[in-house]
């Protein structure tokens, strides 16, 4: 075995007095140990400061995987590991070590949730003064509250709050309401350190709105007013900064506190309605006022990269919002310039280039729906490059590893909207590979296998491009067999239903082009039946619109090659109708140009071969004249 010379960690910090976010950063570094044992199924079971101790050079070492341990006469009792039918150290033993119940890596996450207490507060989460007090006290009392435990004034600051939150959640009696793992436990102290909503503040106003506008979906106006207001005040606390000496400190903790409240609005609000049918208005109501509040922020920024960071995340959920080209345009710019100002100022933040690389891709989509294809390649080749440089800097991390396949994916996007079908495909395999292997490390993760599922569904679209339908077919359908178990498991939602649309179409687009025109028509009838109960549900959301029309051209041309020309010509001018009213009041979606001019040369081929030669012609001057527009 290897010697290790070291401190324990709890004795390190105390001597190092190294500060919160470096107790932190090499807490984060022990989780990862540990995550890698539950990875490989083993369970630790007597996680403590002894086991873990710490070299000079500041790195940690996890020992004492499950072997006989001598006790240590200097160990005070509650720090001592019992032995018997389970061993443990009631100092950092979970409840269901001491009712000897079957032991899982939750039970590591709870010691590792009690060692965190004692490195940040000086003092372990429980203390026994007699023997027959441990099981009492693990099993019934609650640890107290860390930022009433420290005894350092300025730690105690620093814990209220989020890490107050985050240590209490690890350390749950109830093993289901604790971080399902290690990982997930480290995630929000990441999450913490960079600023961001953690993920176990419980009961908060977005997420209590979140229920409320499932239960009521006519309702979301009300919470709407309510989000104007902070807003509102929000602009009116930020001007309170400019007053005399005397009220300066005193509005300066106002404006952190309302600018966090705002936050916490505008993300947690924002997510909780996003894939709720007819939420479009109600987050496209937000967006139109969080932009002068956004605006105004800014211009106060100064130095603050604490600040400018939000306000980047803050553009860039503006951009993914609204549905005009130019004002998505502007948003995303907007975040890209305050990303390249925070990794100019610290070009090693992790979080500042990451946030760098999601801005790039956003402008870049954004660029490509208005036609500029070249601008597009650029940005997500730039987008590329800076999770490349991540995943060279911690090569096992999968949240790096998944965003590393979108920004294969997004590339071939850009490439297969110019017309470089063979260089799409290959980044589109590229893509497929490193999200297989992000899925296999984590089986349960649903959000990951639909993303596979998506992927798998653009291969398929680009064999298709290539004529290899086979082989479309094949992998749409590994395509379908990947998202089942997302679409199941929520088969109501708007993202759910999307899925099955795009399967359905596929599926229904690929069987016309091999003759399999039976069922062609039932996989576009039932396309047709869940594109049209989005965009009814929503009539403000262009996207399902565009959609919609998109699945009618494709009915359409379904019902000419059968020789159903009525038909044909009727679902044709349903298409049109909808584009044009999409592309209308907003013509630099070049994207909507197309899908007009395609439907405009199917209808000029329609009445073309139903011998109307004059209004065809007219038709197909249309059509050539958006495409070249386009």
């Amino acid at each position: 075995m290897e010697y290790v010379e070291g401190r324990r960690v709890t004795e390190f910090v105390l001597e190092q007095q190294l500060p919160l976010r470096e107790r932190l950063q090499l807490f984060l570094k022990i989780c990862r140990a540990v995550q890698f044992a539950h990875q490989h199924l083993v369970v630790h079971r007597d996680l403590k400061p002894g086991n873990i101790l710490v070299t000079a050079e500041g790195e940690p070492k996890l020992l004492d995987f499950g072997g006989a341990k001598l006790l240590d006469p200097g160990d005070d009792t509650w720090q001592m590991t019992i032995a018997g039918h389970e061993r443990f150290t009631p100092g950092y033993a979970s409840p269901e070590q001491v009712r000897a119940e079957p032991i899982t890596t939750v039970s590591d996450v709870y010691s590792l949730g009690a060692l965190l207490y004692e490195v940040l507060t000086g003092t372990p989460p429980h203390r026994f003064s007699t023997a027959t007090q441990i099981a009492r006290v693990i099993l019934e009392e609650e640890p107290l509250r860390p930022s009433a435990a420290a005894a350092d004034p300025a730690i105690r600051r620093q814990l209220r709050g989020d890490l107050d939150t985050i240590l209490l959640r690890a350390q749950a009696k109830d093993p289901e309401r604790r971080y399902r793992s290690a990982g997930h436990f480290a995630d929000d102290l990441r999450r913490y350190l960079e600023n961001r909503p953690v993920r176990a503040r419980p009961d908060t106003f977005g997420y209590r709105a979140g229920k409320f506008l499932r239960r009521n979906k006519m309702g979301a106006g009300a919470a709407i007013l309510v989000l104007f207001l902070l807003f509102a005040g929000v602009i009116a606390t930020a001007r309170q900064a400019q007053i005399a000496n005397r009220e300066r400190a005193r509005a300066e903790r106002r404006f952190n506190d309302v600018r966090k409240i705002a936050n916490s609005f505008m993300f947690e609000l924002h997510n909780a309605i996003k894939d709720l049918p007819g939420g479009l208005t109600a987050r496209q109501l937000v967006t139109q006022h969080a932009l002068e509040y956004l605006d105004s922020l800014a211009e106060e920024s100064g130095n603050d990269l604490s600040l400018k960071s939000e306000l980047a995340t803050a553009y860039e959920k503006i951009g993914l919002v609204t549905f005009g080209v130019q004002q998505a345009l502007n948003a995303h710019r907007k975040a890209t310039a305050l990303n390249e100002e925070l990794v100019q100022a610290d070009p090693k933040n992790a979080a500042y280039r990451k946030q760098l690389s999601e801005s790039c891709k956003n402008l870049g989509d954004v660029l490509r729906i208005a036609g500029n294809s070249t601008q597009a390649i650029k940005q997500a080749r730039r987008s590329l490059a800076l999770i490349q440089s991540l995943a060279t800097d911690d090569p096992g991390a999968a949240e790096i590893q998944a965003a590393l396949a979108d920004r294969y994916l997004e590339l071939g996007f850009a490439l297969i909207d110019a017309g470089d079908l063979r260089a799409a495909l290959q980044n589109d395999l590229q893509a497929m590979a490193i999200q297989e292997e992000v899925v296999a490390q984590n089986s349960s993760d649903k959000q990951a296998l639909r993303e596979l599922g998506a992927i798998y569904g653009t291969i398929s679209n680009a064999y298709e491009d290539s004529g290899d339908y086979e082989t479309a077919l094949a992998y749409n359908r590994k395509s379908q067999e990947a998202m089942r178990e997302t679409v199941e498991s929520d088969p109501t939602s708007a993202s759910a239903r999307r899925d099955r649309w795009a399967a359905c179409f596929r599926t229904g687009r690929q069987l016309a082009l091999t003759g399999e025109t039976s069922g062609a028509l039932d996989n576009y009838t039932k396309a047709t039946e869940l594109m049209e109960g989005l965009a009814t549900a929503d009539p403000a959301d262009k996207g399902h619109r565009r959609w919609l029309a998109l699945t009618y051209l494709s009915l359409g041309e379904l019902f000419a090659k059968l020789d159903q020309p009525n038909r044909a010509l009727e679902i044709y001018r349903k298409a049109i109708a909808i584009s044009e009213q999409v592309f209308a009041p907003d013509p630099d979606r070049a994207e909507v140009q197309r899908d007009l001019a395609r439907m405009h040369e199917a209808m000029g081929l329609l009445l073309a071969n139903t011998d109307q030669p004059a209004p065809a012609l007219e038709y197909f001057k249309k059509a050539e004249a958006m495409a070249q527009a386009s």
